[in-house]
């Protein structure tokens, strides 16, 4: 739980830093997020690596910190449960896809064993990730499970905007 409230005070500062008034950059909060995330959870002697491909959206900085707080234990997921030899790879993505956003937390793990037996720990993970995806309007697009690692992606309401967009997001 400690952790969680320390995302959320990181989430602001990272907000403030990107923040171009109404909107915060997208590409930009996610390397903050992964930057943050790899000092924190990482020490400096792991090989595994969070990588960041995002379009150059910006977010509704009403929506930034669920937004941030999906990212974030998404990617706390990732770290925590795919790597046990400690070596790998996450991708945090998003891009728009017609007139929705879809972010992509991947790993190249060990994917995900025992889906329906899940521990009370990643069972609390999994409803926070619910409240995030239905706090900002979204789903959770299933993806296919062939070979190693794992990706969740996750469909959201055009609640991003180009950059220089003049109109604010719809909710």
């Amino acid at each position: 739980m400690q952790a969680r409230i320390g995302a959320i005070a990181q989430l602001y500062d990272l907000i403030s830093q990107s923040s171009r008034g109404r909107t915060v950059a997208v590409d930009a909060y996610l390397r903050e997020i992964a930057k943050a995330m790899s000092s924190s959870l990482l020490a400096n002697t792991s090989d595994i690596k969070i990588e960041v491909k995002a379009q150059a959206l910006d977010i509704d900085s009403d929506r930034a910190v669920p937004f941030g707080l999906l990212v974030n234990e998404l990617a706390t997921n990732a770290i925590k449960h795919a790597f046990p030899h400690g070596r790998g790879r996450v991708v945090l993505s998003v891009e728009q896809v017609d007139n929705q956003i879809e972010l992509t937390v991947a790993d190249d793990g060990v994917g995900m064993k025992d889906k329906g037996s899940a521990k009370i720990p990643e069972k609390r993970g999994s409803d926070y990730i619910a409240i995030f995806v239905r706090q900002l309007g979204g789903t959770i697009v299933p993806s296919g499970s062939e070979g190693t690692g794992t990706t969740v992606s996750i469909r959201l309401p055009l609640l991003l905007v180009p950059p220089g967009g003049t109109e604010r997001a719809a909710a």
